[in-house]
Parts: structure tokens; C-alpha cells; sequence
């Protein structure tokens, strides 16, 4: 952050006060000035900057000597103001052609407004730029000591110290801000809330297989050292070659036409359906619920018939995505029931 009076306002300050009158600096401007930093030294014959750089012009909300030689104006900015993002402010005074005064850069500040569509709580922000020259007070006409409110230059935040503002229930829930607080009782309610919801038992008589003696508290244990679950607590959970298996990782489908796949990479396949139901179409292709690897073996039978007369089913051909049965005889099929079995992809 840098401040300066600029050449024009120092003229005016030593013009007044040799004629004996005042400089009334009546107006804040913010304005964003693109690819400023707020450590680059500022040149005193700076002016306002283009309309398309200044987002607005405020009236000072407050002024007050600190010294005789030190005067503080003040901009503040309630929570419906915004939302814009501003770096400089130039502290202007309107009466003498809109001269220039003081320059104050800063780091890119956001400014946010209430938006209760969205949710969103906007905060108060307190400006301020200091003017010191000698008798500063008596030139500007200033004749009330400022206030204390007028030297909280930053609202609070993880990195800045300044005001704070306690948050509401929600916006502690949603937790969207940095600069909010939460009193003790929001935070024991929340943490006992999330702590119930838990249902954990750690009473030191729920906990089993509690060691007759206990080492120092600062020590180190090897997991080979753990006894009692023999090599488990040496492997992962997975599918790969020595890993604990979580049977989650196995697809299945337990309906009528199904599969299920099992640990060691076999999957089994099951399923109905209507077969070859003309004396002419002696075969159907039945496609599997999930595709194999490779396929094994699969087999068909016949449950249901027309008429008395069975007819004999073979598997003509088998894929890794479908197999063909066949039939022996001119005599239609009405439903036909089968498995496969082959390598799953898992």
C-alpha cells in the first residue's frame, strides 16, 4: 500500500493557506487501475484516471484531525454497496475543478453487496486516507478529532487483522466466507452434532485387547510387530495377486438372465430365453449379460415345449459376447434355460 499528496494538492494547501482560506477535500473516488501494483512509487502529478478505470464517486462519510499537521477523510461503505473490485482511491476536491489531493494504491480489494438471491451477506468496508502537512487541520477547516472507528482500515481475515462480524447459523453451515466469525456455542453445536452423528463408543471399556503393560508414549512399532491378524495388516485392499479382496470390486446381477463374477477371475452367466419356435429356424442367438475374457463352456436345456414331443439342444458356436444353440428336430422350442461359464475382465 502507498499513499502521497500530489503536486496539485500540495499548491492548493500552501495557496489557501496563504490566503487565509479552506481546502474542503469533499469526495472519494476507487477506481481499478489495470497491471498497478501497490508498492510502485507514485508520481505526484498523477490525475484522475480514464472514466472507463473509475468505478465511483462517494462523498467523504468523515473527516477528523489527528494532529494539527495530520487530517484523516474517511469513505464508509455499508453492506448494500458493490459488488466491484478497486485498487486506488483518490481523494478529490470537487471545488477547485475536481483537483486531486491525495493518491492511495492497494491491493486488488473485492467488494461485496448483499445478494440475497444467492445467498449471499454482503460486509462493511471503512477506507481512509491520511493527509499531513503543516497545520493540515487548520487549512482544511477540520475541527473535530476523529474517531477510532475511522483507523480500522481492514475488515478481519486470516491474514489481515481488523473488524470481524459474526456469522449467522447458515452461513457458519455453509462456510463460504474467511472473515466471519462463529462464537464457542455455534462451534460446540456443530462439533457435537457431527460427533453424535458418528455413534462412536470410546469408552475406554468398549476398547478390546488393551495391552497389560504400555510402552513410553513416544515410541515407533514395525507392522510386523502386529500380532493377531496373521499377514493381513501387510496387504492392501484390491484385486491384484496378494491383496485382501473387497467384494465390491465384483460385478453381479442376481436376476433371471444375471452373472456373477468371483475373486480369482471367473465369471458365471445365466439366463432364459424363447428358442427357435418354427420346424425351419433351427437356431437363436443368445447374447450374455457382460462379455467374457474367454469364454469356456456353456450349456442349454429345454424346459418348456410345444406339444408332448422334446426335442434335443446343443450350443453350436460360443463367443466371448454370445453363444448359438440349435436344435435337433423340425419341432418349435418355447423356451429354453442356459449357463456359461469363462474369464471375467476383473
Amino acid at each position: 500500500m502507498a499513499e502521497r499528496l500530489t503536486t496539485v494538492g500540495r499548491n492548493l494547501l500552501a495557496s489557501h493557506q496563504g490566503n487565509g482560506t479552506h481546502l474542503q477535500v469533499d469526495k472519494i473516488v476507487l477506481a481499478y487501475v489495470p497491471g498497478q501494483s501497490p508498492s510502485d512509487v507514485i508520481d505526484p502529478g498523477r490525475r484522475l484516471p480514464p472514466t472507463d478505470q473509475i468505478i465511483d464517486w462517494f462523498d467523504v462519510t468523515h473527516d477528523g484531525y489527528m494532529s494539527p499537521d495530520m487530517v484523516v477523510y474517511s469513505l464508509y461503505m455499508d453492506a448494500t454497496v458493490g459488488p466491484f473490485t478497486f485498487n486506488t482511491l483518490y481523494a478529490v476536491a470537487s471545488g477547485e475543478n475536481n483537483a486531486v489531493v491525495m493518491i492511495v494504491t492497494l491491493p486488488d480489494t473485492p467488494k461485496i453487496a448483499d445478494d440475497p438471491g444467492e445467498g449471499v451477506r454482503g460486509q462493511p468496508m471503512v477506507r481512509n486516507t491520511v493527509l499531513v502537512y503543516d497545520d493540515a487541520a487548520a487549512i482544511t477547516n477540520v475541527t473535530v478529532e476523529a474517531e477510532a472507528w475511522q483507523f480500522a482500515y481492514e475488515n478481519a481475515t486470516t491474514e489481515v487483522r481488523g473488524l470481524g462480524e459474526v456469522a449467522t447459523e447458515a452461513e457458519a453451515i455453509t462456510g463460504n466466507d474467511k472473515w466471519r466469525w462463529i462464537t464457542p456455542f455455534t462451534l460446540h453445536k456443530y462439533i457435537a452434532a457431527w460427533w453424535e452423528a458418528l455413534d462412536l463408543n470410546l469408552s475406554w471399556d468398549a476398547i478390546t485387547k488393551k495391552p497389560e503393560k504400555y510402552p513410553p508414549a513416544s515410541h515407533k512399532h514395525d507392522y510386523s510387530e502386529l500380532t493377531g491378524f496373521g499377514n493381513a495388516a501387510t496387504r492392501l485392499i484390491g484385486t491384484a495377486n496378494s491383496n485382501i479382496p473387497d467384494m465390491g470390486f465384483y460385478g453381479r446381477d442376481l436376476s433371471s438372465i444375471g452373472y456373477q463374477e468371483i475373486p480369482g477371475g471367473l465369471l458365471i452367466q445365466w439366463g432364459w430365453s424363447v428358442g427357435p419356435d418354427t420346424g425351419s429356424n433351427k437356431t437363436k442367438t443368445i447374447t450374455f449379460p457382460v462379455a467374457f475374457k474367454e469364454a469356456f463352456v456353456a450349456h442349454s436345456s429345454l424346459v418348456n415345449n410345444h406339444g408332448n414331443t422334446v426335442e434335443g439342444l446343443g450350443v453350436l458356436s460360443l463367443e466371448n459376447t454370445n453363444m448359438v444353440i440349435t436344435k435337433t428336430g423340425d419341432n418349435p422350442v418355447q423356451n429354453v434355460y442356459w449357463f456359461a461359464i469363462g474369464k471375467s475382465y476383473g
